[in-house]
């Protein structure tokens, strides 16, 4: 795996599409917290009942979101997370 990660495109239903069953949300997110730099950006498009799980674990890891429609509208069953890792610092 590449350790320049800066971005990463995830879709949470095609993990599950790939056999990804015993996956949930929070170990995911742990996972691309790690590979994520500084600054990094992740990128999830889920389904809107998903969205406040995912950014209750986005805000648990300390990573600023903003939720954004789909081309589809506002009334879709899909949004974008926009994810940024925060540099912490002590």
């Amino acid at each position: 795996m590449d350790s320049n990660i800066s971005t990463i495109m995830l879709e949470i239903q095609e993990l599950a599409a790939a056999g990804c069953f015993v996956c949930n949300i929070s170990t995911i997110m742990l996972e691309m917290d790690r590979m994520l730099r500084p600054s990094g950006r992740a990128y999830i498009r889920d389904s809107v009942t998903l969205m406040p799980e995912i950014q209750e674990v986005a805000a648990a890891m300390g990573w600023q979101t903003s939720l954004h429609d789909s081309s589809e509208g506002p009334h879709a069953s899909w949004k974008f997370l926009a994810c940024e890792k925060r540099l912490l610092r002590a």
